[in-house]
């Protein structure tokens, strides 16, 4: 990231390496109904895994939306793309562009549901009162209220593009918006560290927007993922509108647990004897078997990293994963490539 100090806060079965789970936000933060219209929740979904993120419907072009929200979302690849508005069916979607260094992407989605939501011309004063916005891990809209601090810049004082607000944002957060009191997008988050949420600023991704138009080509692509069923993915992550307003209202929930298995190889080579280390809402340790398979017991659900580090073929060989774990038995079985 661009700020050492913040943590990706995209939720995902695959997701960016060294991902760790936010602690939950404030009880200042609020979710009403007049900030909801243009916040979506976006899914990426490659087979049975899964990475979440939210984001801002900020353009529509008859049939077809643009969204604006972070790259990391899709920082293991693209699979299936499904934007989420209120109080509608999920929409198909196809990444337009995407832009690691700055975490910004760009979606074009069918049928939006909602009206687009202004952008800012320019970066506002410090000081200035902001709210940020997202669906974090459950998909209950949530706002941040705070204030600009000011911006990211490097040692020669060169602003990095991005600013930073008092507050804090969950994990699905992520790509979701910084709005100003106009209700004007002023920046896309990217990342918090639970005292400030970091978020690139209009004054980058409004030349990105401009450098990366809805094409032909991308509308008639859509058009034809538009006639596929979302299947089951509509139900397990339709977010939800009507959320508690603050974290203290909502009731307290027991964790929901899981067990984890895998296998761990270097190439068709398992990486026998070697210790697995899970991190995250727990911290587990196991050792692989002779077939180089692991398993972690009684995992709450939340979002993990798997790390290992091994003798293969006579050379120290290193291998992470970052997973999201659902609070039910994983069916699938996990593989972790060591390189």
């Amino acid at each position: 990231m661009l700020s050492a100090r913040i943590l990706s806060l995209g939720l995902s079965l695959v997701s960016a390496a060294g991902m760790v789970l936010a602690a939950e936000p404030r009880a200042q933060s609020t979710a009403t109904a007049d900030v909801a219209p243009g916040i979506v929740r976006i899914v990426n979904q490659q087979g049975n895994e899964f990475s979440i993120g939210s984001g801002t419907l900020v353009e529509r072009k008859q049939d077809v939306g643009i969204v604006l929200t972070c790259a990391h979302v899709f920082s293991d690849g693209v699979g299936d793309i499904l934007v989420f508005f209120d109080g509608g069916a999920p929409r198909r979607a196809v990444l337009i562009a995407s832009d690691d260094k700055n975490d910004l992407a760009s979606l074009a989605v069918e049928r939006p549901l909602t009206s687009a939501v202004a952008l800012a011309t320019s970066v506002p004063a410090t000081g200035t009162p902001l709210v940020s916005c997202g669906f974090g891990q459950e998909g209950k809209l949530r706002i941040n209220r705070g204030e600009l601090r000011g911006q990211v810049t490097l040692k020669d004082g060169e602003s990095e593009g991005v600013l930073e607000l008092s507050g804090m944002a969950r994990q699905g957060d992520s790509g979701g918006p910084i709005f100003d009191a106009q209700r004007r997008l002023v920046a896309v988050i990217m990342g918090s560290d639970g005292e400030v949420v970091d978020g690139t600023h209009c004054e980058v991704f409004r030349p990105f927007l401009a450098a990366h138009p809805l094409t032909p080509s991308l509308t008639s692509r859509l058009q034809q993922l538009a006639r596929r069923s979302s299947g089951d993915v509509a139900v397990a992550f339709r977010p939800d509108y009507e959320a508690t307003s603050t974290e203290a209202d909502d009731e307290p929930k027991p964790p929901a647990l899981s067990t984890i298995r895998g296998v761990a190889r270097y190439g068709n080579r398992a990486a026998a004897g070697a210790s697995i280390h899970l991190s995250g809402r727990a911290t587990r340790v196991a050792k692989l078997d002779e077939q180089g398979r692991f398993q972690f017991d009684v995992v709450p659900r939340g979002s993990y990293q798997l790390t290992i580090d091994a003798v293969v073929r006579n050379k120290m060989r290193h291998g992470e994963r970052s997973i999201w774990v659902t609070g039910e038995l994983q069916e699938s079985e996990i593989e972790l490539k060591l390189e």
